[in-house]
């Protein structure tokens, strides 16, 4: 949920140095709310970013920044890689089908977004019918 540039920044160092010495590329998953400040945060991402995936939820009164211009910003801040991944499960999905067994997937930006992609392991109509937040 690193959503701004100071958390961005933390989690940047806090990657640095579980990642310092492997060789595996770091691919992001990123929605940000049009609130936020998206070209400083890509700022603090890019150094750690291989591969970007850009993406939106969609939270009535909370707008997202559209994925196309968040890719260009990031394009714009040296991320090579980047891409437009459609819908939260579908950029995820993306993620997971580019990443090797080494490389590492990070889901970020926006706590709406974690919450969207966790369905992809953790299904609602399970958690409903199931009456808890980890199901079998």
């Amino acid at each position: 949920g690193a959503h701004n540039p100071e958390k961005m920044a933390a989690l940047g160092k806090s990657l640095e140095a579980i990642s310092a010495s492997d060789q595996s590329r770091q691919i992001v998953v990123l929605s940000l709310l049009a609130s936020k400040q998206a070209d400083a945060i890509l700022e603090q991402l890019a150094p750690i970013t291989d591969t970007l995936i850009t993406t939106a939820t969609s939270i009535p009164g909370k707008p997202s920044m559209p994925p196309e211009d968040l890719a260009s910003l990031a394009r714009g801040r040296g991320i090579a890689d980047v891409r437009v991944g459609g819908k939260p499960l579908d950029a995820l999905r993306q993620a997971l089908h580019s990443a090797s067994p080494q490389d590492s997937i990070l889901v970020t930006g926006s706590l709406f977004l974690v919450g969207a992609v966790r369905s992809y392991w953790y299904p609602i109509e399970q958690i409903v019918s199931q009456r808890t937040s980890f199901p079998d």
